[in-house]
């Protein structure tokens, strides 16, 4: 039953996508509404349904889990066994907050008809979303957790696992953007699956390491998911409160983010600051009496955060520029989750390039003109800069 699930699910957005339009034309048809407001209640209930049952295949253990690799390895049962396994968790877990925005978008306008006297209000599949993609990153971690180094995997079994677990991540990310936008579902949730896809890749490649795969995307992947994850966690900070509900995993989303991200990262003054007010507030909610596993080893890292802040560098800007440009979309706090693609730079549908330092890519024009207020243009012709000199210089070793 679960790998058809898994398959079906990774066409949620697209079918819903089709599913809004075909409505959206109804009504400008003058279509019944009473008869639209069914149909919307019928999708978002067919919708809960099939991700609940994923959430709970996710999470509930066979009778032969004692005999699961991952389980024997780490006494954690996951519901991916292999590296092509993992990916179809990666893969529907993506798909699922792919489907956010259709979701959001229905739920609202159910609340609004619900005031109006009509219908009954849905609010929950949005969050059900979240959460059984929350899972899916959970089951997917176990695997990687069980991982030993010695196993025998394909590099194009591992390319497929980075570029699937970064594509998740970016996914997440943008699902965090979009998530602010609709007060009805801010999750912090998403800010813990993101530690839990950068552990991911570390655990991979730790897996891998002396076998003569050489996946050249490994690295490159932990600096843009580091940065991506470092703006994640201050958009969610900027929204306050009610967006920003446990300090001490975003602390600790954070903290990774430095230690896997560029270090001109640490120097990054709404870093530096965004870290500073979360550790003074865990400290203050008392972090020598919690039981909670996080805020006891968040107590444990404060010593590292200090140690890896860094004074600022003529060359940080660029630095952090060129990491994000090996995205495909350039713009830190992109909400698009509608685009089809890949996470790497060329790969989004419809992507197009600065004209200019011919290096960042973007998801569309909204993009380019919010990252060029956001700061490209102050980088813009350095990275142009750097891009030729590259250029030369691999000529000049063809030469040579």
């Amino acid at each position: 039953m679960l790998q058809p699930l898994l398959q079906a699910v990774a066409q949620l957005p697209a079918v819903l996508r089709v599913l809004m339009d075909f409505f959206q034309a109804q009504l400008a048809a003058g279509a019944d509404l009473a008869l639209g407001r069914e149909w919307k209640a019928g999708m978002l209930k067919d919708c809960n349904n099939s991700v609940l049952l994923l959430s709970r295949l996710a999470c509930l253990a066979p009778e032969s889990a004692a005999h699961n690799s991952v389980a024997a390895a780490t006494g954690a049962y996951s519901a991916a066994s292999s590296l092509t396994e993992m990916v179809a968790w990666c893969t529907a877990s993506s798909a699922l907050l792919g489907a956010l925005p259709h979701v959001a978008a229905l739920e609202a306008r159910s609340q609004l008809e619900h005031q109006a006297g009509a219908g009954q209000p849905s609010t929950a599949v949005a969050r059900n979303l979240i959460h059984v993609s929350s899972n899916g990153t959970l089951a997917v971690l176990r695997f990687c957790c069980g991982m030993r180094s010695g196993g025998r995997w394909s590099a194009s079994e591992v390319e497929a696992a980075y570029n699937a677990l970064w594509q998740l991540h970016t996914t997440m990310c943008r699902s965090i953007h979009t998530s602010l936008q609709f007060e009805s579902i801010q999750e912090v949730k998403m800010l813990g699956s993101l530690l839990n896809c950068v552990e991911c890749v570390v655990h991979v490649r730790a897996a891998v390491q002396g076998q003569q795969l050489n996946p050249p995307a490994g690295p490159r992947h932990l600096l843009a998911m580091s940065v991506a994850q470092a703006e994640a966690v201050l958009a969610t900070a900027d929204a306050g409160p009610a967006a920003l509900k446990d300090e001490s995993v975003a602390a600790l989303v954070l903290l990774k983010a430095l230690e896997h991200g560029p270090p001109a990262l640490a120097s990054f003054a709404p870093v530096q600051q965004a870290m500073e007010r979360l550790l003074a507030r865990v400290e203050a909610l008392g972090v020598s009496g919690s039981a909670d596993p996080a805020v006891l080893e968040l107590s444990g890292m404060q010593e590292q955060s200090q140690r890896m802040q860094r004074e600022p560098q003529p060359g940080d800007a660029l630095e952090l520029a060129q990491a994000a440009a090996i995205r495909s979309c350039a713009y830190l706090r992109c909400a698009n989750l509608a685009g089809e693609g890949g996470p790497a730079a060329r790969q989004g549908a419809g992507s197009q390039r600065c004209s200019k330092c011919r290096v960042a890519w973007y998801c569309g024009t909204a993009c380019s003109h919010a990252d060029w207020r956001a700061g490209h243009r102050r980088v813009c012709r350095a990275l142009r800069g750097a891009r030729v000199a590259a250029r030369e210089q691999q000529r000049e070793g063809v030469e040579v």
